[in-house]
């Protein structure tokens, strides 16, 4: 028995359904295989290895497996699953496929046998098929278990033929999810980073496609060239690159520099550091440039202080709001930064001038003053 125009149509359904919301995608697999197809026992797992390789339960749940079932699952069945075991090593054979089942590899005597076996035969849920994710052999596993009570007996030719299908969109979606969890982390490590480093930064890839950028260089920019679009920020530092030296971002070798009044524009050529990727970025950064004036007192103190606490330029400037009263927040606004990196500053001060607080950092500034 082939599949129906029905079953087809529910395959583009269950495909738009799982990939519409990446951050509800286990919750919406296990929802539509049960609403568009009837397998309501359904468990998702995620399968990862240790450093000592040993395979363990990630992540397990289930809208109709009960909780005592899956807790058994993550502390026991996955050492006596022959399933787990036996496609984790490779030996079911040559023939990949995206949906097993008992016979393929064991028979259901030996796979009752096994305390797994004997525990879903203890809650009447004893046949099961699972669909494997194959595209990419690569830790984590996604896998779904899909179960049928006694009552509803083993798998048809025809539930294969569907499970079929439906381990090959869900292999699709796997893959398009993997990405997506690999752009978010990608993401808050340059967020981060960026953030720690105190740099404004727009990231562009080599078709100048903005793929990150920070609040800092948003705000900068638009101060810079006095434009209120953030979503324009990027376009005017492009545009000036351009007036100022005639280079399209392609023409992009070697740093260049911009200087604009009180702001430093840089933009530069970078290689990708990512695994198994030779992709070019530019680095798209906005700074505020300090005017020296020697003739300014307060100038040369800070410079004193620079050189015998070994200060960076921020940290002198963020010394010179300190001694005046200004708070985490009123220097972040001042400095078109983030409050955490006038935190992550602050300490760094602290650290330097082997105090522990505010108050004692500034008494001992103003004592030298």
């Amino acid at each position: 028995m082939g599949l129906s125009k029905n079953d087809y149509e529910n395959l583009l359904k269950f495909s738009a359904f799982i990939t519409k919301d990446f951050e509800k995608f286990s919750d919406n697999v296990l929802f539509a295989l049960d609403e568009f197809f009837q397998f309501p026992l359904t468990v998702y797992t995620v399968f990862n290895e240790d450093l000592s390789g040993a395979l363990f339960v990630e992540k397990i749940q289930s809208n109709s497996i009960c909780p005592e079932g899956l807790h058994a699952y993550r502390h026991g069945g996955v050492r006596s699953d022959l399933f787990v075991q036996r496609v984790h090593h490779g030996v079911q054979g040559t023939i990949q496929k995206n949906v097993i089942v008992i016979p393929d590899i064991a028979g259901y005597d030996e796979f009752y046998r096994t305390e797994y076996g004997k525990y879903l035969q203890s809650i009447n849920t004893p046949y099961q098929a699972v669909l494997r994710y194959i595209k990419a052999q690569t830790f984590p596993f996604h896998i779904l278990n899909v179960f049928k009570t006694k009552e509803q007996g083993e798998f048809t030719e025809y539930e294969l033929k569907l499970l079929t299908k439906i381990g090959q969109v869900f292999g699709f979606g796997v893959d398009l999810y993997k990405r997506h969890l690999f752009q978010q982390h990608y993401l808050e490590f340059l967020t981060e980073e960026t953030t720690a480093l105190d740099h404004n930064l727009a990231i562009l890839d080599e078709k100048g496609i903005v793929v990150f950028r920070n609040e800092g260089f948003v705000r900068l920019s638009m101060e810079c060239f006095g434009i209120r679009s953030e979503q324009s920020c990027v376009t005017v530092v492009l545009d000036a690159l351009q007036a100022k030296t005639g280079l399209g971002l392609s023409g992009v070798f070697h740093p260049v520099v911009l200087e604009f009044s009180d702001f430093r524009v840089e933009v530069r050529l970078c290689h990708s550091s990512l695994p198994q990727s030779s992709a070019r970025f530019y680095f798209l950064s906005v700074r505020r440039v300090q005017h020296a004036n020697p003739a300014n007192a307060q100038d040369d103190w800070r410079r004193q202080l620079a050189d015998e606490y070994n200060l960076t330029p921020r940290e002198t400037e963020i010394i010179g709001f300190l001694t005046n009263g200004r708070s985490n927040a009123e220097i972040a606004a001042n400095l078109c930064v983030s409050i955490p990196t006038v935190k992550f500053h602050v300490q760094n001060i602290f650290h330097k001038l082997e105090v522990t607080n505010r108050s004692s950092a500034i008494a001992k500034l103003l004592r030298q003053g």
